[in-house]
């Protein structure tokens, strides 16, 4: 799998921060922090869910309409 495209916040230039992976197999991956499961959602134990700023999420949907 290769990373075709990232999407980050301006203010960070490196890896560590919360961004939005495009891949060449045609899935997109999250980083961000990991997060308690919230009431009522069923997570199975081979997957997570992360939290990501809602600025990032809004910018990869715009970049995806246009």
């Amino acid at each position: 799998m290769k990373i075709k495209r990232t999407i980050r916040p301006q203010e960070c230039a490196f890896s560590g921060c919360p961004g939005i992976l495009v891949t060449d197999q045609d899935t997109v991956l999250v980083q961000g922090l990991k997060t308690a499961k919230p009431t009522g959602v069923d997570v199975p134990g081979h997957e997570a869910l992360v939290a990501i700023p809602r600025e990032m999420f809004d910018r990869l949907v715009r970049e995806y309409i246009e």
